[in-house]
């Protein structure tokens, strides 16, 4: 076991959020507030890249300092036939409808030259607007599926995370709250896998394609 304190080389936003993801021996870390640095575990080190920082658009929201926040929730590393990406799971203010969604972006990354990455972080997916405003984690687990797919988890909307009552059932089809979706990393289209869920935080795949998930319970 190898202890590695990024407090000591980074500088990262303090509270809950942000990610961690791996290609081969370069591990790729988000704060909370979408800043993106990376390690070299091979040679114990931290390497430069020139990946820009993830944004909510947040700072044109105005309605209130909730709405406000933005929160990295998870980051992926996916290698694909077409190339390498960094996929993150954040929080975005749309002022179309005014309120903020679960946003999933990606960034081409190129890893065998880091310190020219000439890519931009491009938006393929939104989830149903969080309307009215509520405190709520929306949990934004990431896991990369075979042929191009991200499966992402999306909490319910609670009145609050201490409370068990639900604006929006988790049971109902007729939203994407309380469901683990399954989201094409080309088109954004979307699909749920399963639903019924409180606030998922934990995801793996098994050999045999089976997804296991691990979710907070009726206390939290």
């Amino acid at each position: 076991v190898r202890k590695i304190d990024l407090h000591e080389l980074f500088e990262f936003i303090p509270g809950r959020g942000g990610g961690i993801c791996n290609f081969g021996d370069l591990i790729v870390i988000a704060d909370r507030e979408g800043g993106i640095n990376a390690y070299s575990l091979n040679e114990n080190k931290p390497v430069y890249t020139s990946i820009p920082n993830l944004s909510g658009n947040t700072e044109n929201a105005k309605e209130s300092d909730q709405i406000k926040i933005f929160e990295v929730h998870d980051i992926e590393c996916i290698t694909s036939s077409d190339g390498n990406y960094i996929v993150a799971s954040h929080e975005y203010f749309d002022q179309a409808v005014n309120a903020k969604r679960l946003a999933i972006s990606k960034f081409q990354f190129d890893y065998s030259n880091v310190d020219v990455n000439k890519s931009t972080w491009k938006i393929i997916f939104l989830s149903d607007n969080w309307q009215p405003l509520t405190e709520i984690n929306n949990a934004g687990r990431l896991l990369y599926d075979d042929g191009g797919k991200i499966i992402v988890t999306i909490a319910p909307l609670q009145i609050n995370n201490f409370d068990s009552e639900f604006i929006m059932d988790p049971q109902s089809l007729e939203s994407q709250f309380g469901k683990i979706l399954r989201v094409d990393i080309n088109d954004g289209k979307s699909e749920v896998v399963s639903y019924g869920h409180r606030n998922v935080q934990g995801l793996v795949q098994t050999r045999l394609g089976e997804i296991l998930a691990t979710e907070h319970g009726p206390l939290g």
